[in-house]
C-alpha cells in the first residue's frame, strides 16, 4: 500500500487514508515530527512499540490504538522483533469539504485549531471496532466503500467527543500552542540534519522564534527534556546505531555524532543506554 490518500471515482483527493506498515526491530517506526491539519491513528496488529506523544509515552501491544492529535510532536521505539500496524490518517482540511457547515464549526474546526485535544491511548471499544471496520472496507473496497468510510469517520469523531476528550483550550491558548509547535518542528528538523555539528541553545531559540528563556521552558514542557538532554539523547541514539553497524573506534563514533569530549560521551551513553559503549557494542 502506498502512503498516499486514495482517490474517489472522480479523481479528487479523499480525506481518509489507510496504510499498512511492517517494521523489524532494527528499523525506526518514525522520527520525532508533527503533522498539520491531520489526525492520525495507529492500530497495532502485531508486536509492540513505545509511542511518545509530547511528554507522555505509551507501551502498545496488539489491538492497541494510539491517536496523534493535530500538531502533536510524536516519535517511537520498537519493542519487538517484528511489528505490524495500520496507520489511519484523517485530513482535516479535506474533511471540511465533506462536512455541513454547522457541524464543521462545532466539531471539525476546534480540532484543526487545537482547541480540543483527545487522549492519545484510545480505550473506547467502539472506536477500536470502528477502526477495524474501516480497515476492512479499505482492503476489500466494496461498491460504495468511500461513503462507508466517511460515515465511519464521523462515527469515530462523535465517539472521541463523547469519551476521549483530554483537554479543551481557548482559541488564544491554542493559537499560541500551535505557533510554539511550529517553532519546535523547525528546531527538531534542524537537529536531525545537523546533529554532527555544534548546535548552540541560543541558535535553536532563535530558530524557534522565541526568547532563550521562553524556549527552554516550552521545550521542557513539550518534550519532557531540556534542550541539552534532548540533543544528547538524539546523538546517543545515532551512536548506538553506528556501534552496531561498523567497527570504527568509540572516539571516532563520538566525534561523528557531535560529541567533542569522549569521556562525556561515554558517561551520557551509559546514562541513556544502561551500559558503556564498549559493552553495548559487544552485546549487539
Amino acid at each position: 500500500m502506498n502512503d498516499e490518500s486514495f482517490k474517489l471515482l472522480n479523481g479528487k483527493p479523499f480525506p481518509i487514508s489507510v496504510v499498512k506498515r511492517h517494521h523489524e526491530k532494527n528499523e525506526q517506526l518514525f522520527e520525532k515530527h508533527l503533522h498539520n491539519n491531520l489526525l492520525q491513528f495507529f492500530y497495532f496488529e502485531k508486536g509492540g512499540a513505545m509511542i511518545y506523544c509530547g511528554r507522555n509515552h505509551y507501551a502498545v501491544t496488539p489491538e492497541s490504538v494510539i491517536l496523534i492529535n493535530n500538531n502533536e510532536i510524536h516519535n517511537s521505539d520498537l519493542l519487538s522483533e517484528s511489528t505490524e500496524l495500520f496507520i489511519i490518517k484523517i485530513d482535516l482540511n479535506l474533511l471540511d469539504l465533506c462536512t455541513i457547515p454547522v457541524c464543521n464549526e462545532k466539531y471539525i474546526s476546534p480540532i484543526k485549531q487545537n482547541m480540543i485535544l483527545f487522549h492519545n491511548k484510545i480505550e473506547s471499544e467502539n472506536i477500536k471496532k470502528t477502526l477495524r471496520r474501516m480497515i476492512t472496507e479499505y482492503e476489500e473496497k466494496p461498491n460504495g466503500y468511500e461513503l462507508q468510510l466517511l460515515s465511519l469517520i464521523y462515527r469515530i469523531i462523535s465517539e472521541l467527543f463523547v469519551s476521549e476528550v483530554a483537554k479543551s483550550l481557548s482559541k488564544r491558548t491554542a493559537e499560541q500552542l500551535g505557533k510554539s509547535r511550529a517553532g519546535f518542528q523547525r528546531v527538531l528538523e534542524y537537529i536531525e540534519m545537523n546533529y554532527e555539528s555544534e548546535i548552540k541553545l541560543s541558535y535553536a531559540a532563535k530558530l524557534s522564534g522565541m526568547s532563550k528563556g521562553y524556549f527552554c521552558a516550552c521545550f521542557k514542557q513539550m518534550t519532557g527534556k531540556s534542550f541539552t538532554e534532548y540533543l544528547n539523547l538524539f546523538r546517543v541514539e545515532k551512536a548506538a546505531i553506528l556501534l552496531k553497524q561498523n567497527k570504527n573506534s568509540i572516539t571516532d563514533i563520538a566525534l561523528s555524532v557531535g560529541f567533542d569530549d569522549v569521556s562525556y560521551f561515554c558517561r551520557i551513553f551509559k546514562k541513556h543506554m544502561g551500559q558503556a559503549p564498549s559493552f553495548y557494542r559487544r552485546s549487539a
